[in-house]
């Protein structure tokens, strides 16, 4: 019966060994996954609320908001729609700098048709913009450190890449 007891008392440590490493397992693996998916600085972003004035980004439209999940599908979109404008420009100096060097403004509105339309705005430094956060930065020239694109979140589909000239 001694024997039996102290082999069940091994028998439970190992198992109990067992567990910890499995749960750590499973807890390292969604940290990473969770990471993977949060790869935008918050820091560089902000949503702009759609004012009827800027009737330049979209005739029609009516407000809505956005929220992380949408960001982070927009962002997925962007990336794709960057990929394939770099693939297909004829003037090098137009091409789109890899993302992470660009902040972020988004206009969210909806359309006629009452689908989510995203107008994002992508510029390279907010040294001379305080207020980039409240209000749309604006900005002749500049080349391809200033571009735009409008995504339609109802459809997955990223539309008028404008990608500023140069004076």
């Amino acid at each position: 019966m001694h024997l039996t007891t102290k082999y069940m008392k091994r028998l439970f440590f190992i198992i109990l060994i067992l567990i910890s490493y499995q749960c750590n397992k499973t807890i390292r693996s969604n940290i990473i996954g969770a990471s993977q998916i949060a790869t935008l600085d918050t820091a560089k972003y902000a949503i702009i609320p759609y004012a009827s004035g800027t009737k330049w980004i979209f005739s029609n439209a009516k407000a809505a908001k956005l929220i992380q999940s949408e960001i982070e599908k927009l962002e997925s979109i962007v990336q794709q729609a960057v990929t394939d404008h770099n693939q297909h420009v004829i003037n090098k100096g137009l091409e789109i700098l890899p993302l992470e060097k660009y902040y972020r403004q988004y206009v969210a509105t909806f359309n006629e048709k009452g689908e989510k339309v995203v107008w994002i705005n992508f510029f390279c430094s907010i040294e001379y913009n305080d207020d980039w956060r409240k209000e749309i930065v604006y900005v002749d020239d500049g080349g391809n450190c200033y571009f735009s694109l409008r995504i339609n979140l109802s459809t997955r589909k990223a539309y008028q890449i404008d990608v500023n000239g140069y004076a």
